[in-house]
Formats: structure tokens, C-alpha cells, sequence
């Protein structure tokens, strides 16, 4: 996988979290996607899959990796909100959701570069 394509499936991968678990019609009635429980049970274990095995099969550095998974979320964060939604709480966000999200994709990343090294 060339390092273009892996940063594209990280970045979809993000941005699909979000728009999702917020918008499909089947899910949990909330106001944010992450208020669900499909966002934690479903949508989380399928974005540290999808960081695994970019990991693995792309040469993006474990370290870069998490920030475009990060930046796909924040960008479906910005554009799918519910209507007179503020963005008041989007510090804390990053600081509570953000930097944990970050160092929990890391750690997958991680793990997927040692698996990488074990099939090389």
C-alpha cells in the first residue's frame, strides 16, 4: 500500500466515525456520535483495525499515523453537528477524547509495525 493511499483510508476511516454513528437512522437517538454506544463498540474497534493493518502494509510512521485518523474525525466533527450546536466544548474534546484517541491509535500503530517486521 503506497503511503498516499494509507493516509487517504486513515483519514476516511476518522471522518466515517463520526458521520456515521451521528447520522445513520438505526443507531442510538443522540446528539453526537460518540454519546453512542455503536461510536465505542462498533466504530472504535474498526478505526484501530484499520490502524493496524495501514501499519502494516504502508511505511507512515507510527507516530503520524493517529494525526490523520484524528484530523478525518475533526473534520466530521466540524461539518456533522446537530443544529444550534455550539463548538464551546471542542477544547476540552481534544483534551479528553483527543489526546487519549491519539496515544490508544499509536499504541495500534505500533503493534501493526512489529507485526509488519514479523512478516518482512
Amino acid at each position: 500500500m503506497t503511503l498516499a493511499i494509507a493516509r487517504v483510508v486513515l483519514f476516511v476511516a476518522g471522518f466515517l466515525l463520526w458521520a456515521v454513528t451521528s447520522t445513520y437512522p438505526m443507531m442510538d437517538p443522540v446528539r453526537e456520535g460518540w454519546d453512542g454506544s455503536a461510536y465505542w463498540q462498533i466504530g472504535v474497534p474498526l478505526v484501530l483495525a484499520t490502524q493496524l493493518a495501514a501499519a502494516i502494509f504502508s511505511a507512515e510512521r507510527p507516530s503520524l499515523a493517529p494525526l490523520w485518523v484524528l484530523s478525518g474525525h475533526a473534520l466530521a466533527v466540524l461539518l456533522i453537528h446537530p443544529p444550534g450546536a455550539s463548538l464551546g466544548l471542542l477544547p476540552l474534546t481534544i483534551v479528553f477524547i483527543g489526546l487519549p484517541s491519539y496515544a490508544t491509535l499509536f499504541i495500534a500503530a505500533m503493534i501493526g509495525r512489529k507485526l509488519a517486521g514479523l512478516f518482512r
